[in-house]
């Protein structure tokens, strides 16, 4: 159920940017996001819970080009009735979206990251 009333908020937000009512696509952007999750895994009485966050920024370098990174970070744990884990994880990546216009209000996007 929570899941929901996140989706409902994200639209909600979305709705109420200017940029949601853009003519056309915008490539520079930033976008910070936070993330709480949960695994079940067979065969495990323990189920992983962590939480992580990430950075994305893109900026539209030409008309048709934009460079792309993303950074983010996190953590997992899980504690068993004879030991406890934990994970952290963290990714960085470099790349470039080409973006070429459909019509007015779409365009088809190719992206590659290192």
């Amino acid at each position: 159920m929570k899941n929901y009333y996140q989706l409902l908020l994200a639209i909600v937000l979305t709705g109420l940017t200017s940029h949601g009512f853009a003519g056309s696509p915008e490539y520079s952007y930033v976008s910070l996001g936070y993330n709480e999750f949960s695994l079940e895994l067979d065969g495990f009485s323990a189920s992983p819970k962590g939480s992580g966050w990430s950075l994305d920024l893109s900026y539209d370098v030409m008309q048709h080009i934009a460079l792309i990174a993303d950074y983010s970070k996190g953590s997992a744990d899980a504690t068993t009735s004879t030991a406890s884990f934990n994970a952290d994880t963290e990714s960085t990546s470099l790349g470039v979206l080409v973006h070429l216009p459909v019509n007015a209000e779409t365009d088809f996007i190719i992206a590659v990251s290192f």
